[in-house]
């Protein structure tokens, strides 16, 4: 863990400051590893601000070599955002294949909509009306043209799930 900390500030740009872990953010960690390491693997990390939660997630997604998704909501952030938001983790994840840990809070929400959109995901389910037919076409054409696999969307889609 102190080699991949390491790793990270040096090549990091912004200011780093030493870190020291202690055993119950080591164990927090590797608890975090772990889930995320399983196949569908999600955790949904709850508590006081300051305490933590970022950065054992993004530490556990250093280690695990993850690309993390990170949304970084202002003001005119809002339900369409969002959905696009949605659609790039898809693409990300299930065309492209990489392994990634969407991170965000819940005050970048814009909606109660987004919690059952995150909820359908974890469940495995399809978020209705996110992709329009053009875009279900060319999310086919471009997983055809990727991997010269001739699948439909529905088989696309458990791609993504898996």
């Amino acid at each position: 863990m102190e080699n991949e900390l390491d790793k990270d500030q040096n090549t990091s740009t912004r200011p780093w400051m030493k870190m020291i872990i202690s055993l119950k953010v080591a164990t927090r960690i590797l608890h975090i590893t772990q889930s995320l390491n399983q196949m569908r693997g999600h955790v949904i990390l709850i508590g006081d601000a300051g305490s933590g939660r970022r950065s054992c997630a993004l530490l556990s997604s250093r280690l695990l070599k993850y690309e993390v998704y990170q949304i970084r909501a202002g003001r005119s952030y809002g339900l369409p955002q969002w959905k696009e938001d949605m659609k790039q983790i898809i693409r990300q994840t299930g065309i492209y294949k990489k392994r990634t840990v969407f991170l965000s809070t819940a005050s970048t929400f814009p909606s109660e909509m987004c919690f059952d959109h995150l909820a359908r995901l974890i469940g495995g389910y399809e978020i209705s009306d996110l992709f329009t037919n053009e875009e279900r076409s060319e999310l086919l054409d471009l997983y055809q043209r990727t991997y010269k696999e001739n699948v439909n969307f529905e088989y696309l889609f458990a791609i993504f799930l898996n």
